[in-house]
């Protein structure tokens, strides 16, 4: 019965995980409803919490605290990797400034209807 802190610390951080490469998406979505001003909040403290939570856990479910450690950092890393990834595809292929979600006309169709006008 020692494992189950371990398995629900481990099943909270994957859920943590799961949430990080989901939030791009939903960003994404958000961005062409949703009024200024609201965003999504990451919370990497939370990560941290969880991690250490379960590699505490680990120590003492007797199972390798750095092999805890080490996967669910990769996680945690492979998240916000996954997530700025996204982030940056969209707003290039959206036209967007970097960093913004806005979607906006690109300067190629801003410069197509300014040629329309004249």
């Amino acid at each position: 019965m020692i494992y189950i802190p371990l398995i629900v610390s481990l099943f909270l951080l994957a859920m943590k995980a799961l949430w990080n490469f989901i939030v791009p998406y939903a960003a994404i979505r958000r961005s062409h409803v949703a009024s200024p001003g609201q965003g999504i909040s990451l919370m990497p403290v939370v990560e941290l919490l969880l991690l250490s939570l379960a590699v505490g856990s680990a120590a003492l479910s007797g199972v390798s605290m750095l092999g805890v450690g080490v996967w669910g950092g990769l996680a945690i890393a492979a998240s916000y990797a996954h997530m700025l990834i996204v982030v940056k595809w969209y707003s290039s292929r959206a036209g967007a400034a970097p960093g913004s979600l806005s979607g906006g006309p690109s300067q190629s169709e801003s410069d197509d209807s300014r040629r329309m006008q004249s």
